[in-house]
């Protein structure tokens, strides 16, 4: 799927999980420098080409195995365990964070304590474009035109429902940035990241993205570093108001979901070849880059930052 919809690789992942056995296709880590990665390696309790489990229950007890087998061996537990979804083979890829010196915890902000809340029916609405982005995939419909700054899927229905966002955003714009700066209710502060990324483009627009690529919400992340990344796509000279520096750093976060969306908006920056970025690239986020250039296929944007 195009850009790695968060909320939608669940969605996926759990159609698929439920309705047929899975396996490991491949194990990356990230996060090793310094690390034995092969002691690790043998200790892990899996292997690739194993069976991975469709029960939730069984998918904690897996991954609890898997964080025993990394302690055991390295004597110190790792920072991340993330299964994202699968190929169209329902092949998975499982990636294991390290406490290398090639990782470090990211400093994200502090979570809002406010009662700020978006409209039902927009709440509503981003779970019909949820539920209809599974329905247009299941049926090879996944297409996506980014050429207006935002997300359009090429499916009817589904495109019809995000222009309704972005008619949304444009409408409650001021709404919007209140619950992603200060809501309580992260699942409120995604749905407010998502549809900022529809509403009037604009260095206030961006900043606030910026802000919410460092939410104490893993999902209210990816969705505003996502939308920027969209955004610069199609209007690659707004990338002068986003701070390259901020991202680079999140390349040796120690969560994967971290690496994996600032690649995406850095994949994007660096189509300028502005020889400034990539020396920075290379001075500061090397051992992360070599890591990730070697995860599997669709994940390995760390390719084109070199």
């Amino acid at each position: 799927m195009s850009g790695n919809f968060v909320v939608l690789e669940i969605l996926l992942f759990t159609m698929v999980a439920s309705a047929q056995e899975m396996h490991i296709g491949t194990i990356s880590f990230f996060g090793q420098e310094g690390v034995d990665v092969t002691a690790i390696r043998n200790a892990l309790p899996i292997h690739e080409g194993s069976a991975y489990p469709t029960a939730n229950a069984d998918r904690d007890t897996w991954k609890q195995s898997v964080r025993d087998a990394v302690t055991k061996a390295i004597e110190k537990a790792p920072t991340d365990i993330q299964v994202p979804c699968c190929d169209q083979g329902n092949i998975l890829s499982l990636y294991i964070g390290l406490p290398g010196k090639s990782s470090h915890p990211v400093a994200y902000n502090p979570s809002p304590t406010g009662s700020a809340r978006l409209s039902a029916a927009l709440v509503k609405l981003d779970k019909d474009i949820d539920e209809g982005l599974l329905k247009a995939l299941q049926e090879g419909r996944g297409g996506e035109d980014d050429s207006a700054g935002y997300a359009l899927f090429n499916d009817p229905a589904v495109r019809n429902m995000q222009l309704q966002v972005h008619d949304f955003a444009l409408k409650k714009e001021k709404l919007i940035y209140k619950v992603l700066a200060a809501s309580s209710d992260p699942e409120h502060r995604s749905d407010a990241a998502d549809a900022l990324g529809y509403a009037r483009q604009s260095k206030r627009q961006i900043e606030a993205l910026v802000r919410a690529s460092f939410d104490s919400d893993v999902d209210v992340r990816n969705l505003a570093i996502r939308a920027l990344g969209v955004l610069l796509r199609a209007k690659p000279q707004l990338g002068r108001y986003v701070p390259a520096g901020r991202f680079i750093s999140l390349l040796s976060s120690d969560r994967w979901e971290d690496r994996n969306k600032a690649s995406f908006l850095l994949m994007t920056m660096t189509s300028t070849r502005d020889a400034q970025l990539h020396g920075k690239l290379r001075a500061e986020a090397m051992p992360a880059l070599i890591e990730m250039s070697q995860f599997p296929f669709g994940h390995a944007y760390a390719n084109t930052l070199f």
